[in-house]
């Protein structure tokens, strides 16, 4: 099973368990927060480009925290985008740093 596979999986087992009837007792409660949890992680492993500011700076896709500075005016110490950090410390988002196919 896929991650996707995964996620899509827990998104119809809740909408079945927990959004079609509410759950107000604490159990159903938690159990709601568990798929919340389980898909928000799951959804995590999936990856995400960076989004590119004004070529100074690459940033997390989810939470905008800056993953790898550019510096095109000094290239001797300009960071490979191979080289990226393969998950955001911040928010723990996989990246994927591979180049976009040219149409």
């Amino acid at each position: 099973m896929t991650e996707k596979e995964a996620i899509e999986e827990l998104k119809e087992e809740w909408g079945r368990f927990g959004k079609a009837t509410p759950c107000d007792t604490s159990y159903g409660i938690a159990v709601n927060e568990s798929y919340k949890m389980a898909i928000t992680a799951l959804e995590k492993q999936i990856p995400k480009k960076p989004k590119e500011y004004e070529d100074k700076y690459y940033a997390c896709p989810v939470c905008d925290n800056i993953l790898m500075h550019k510096w095109e005016k000094y290239p001797e110490i300009l960071t490979d985008k191979k080289n990226g950090l393969p998950y955001c410390l911040c928010c723990g988002q996989k990246l994927d740093w591979s180049e976009n196919p040219k149409e």
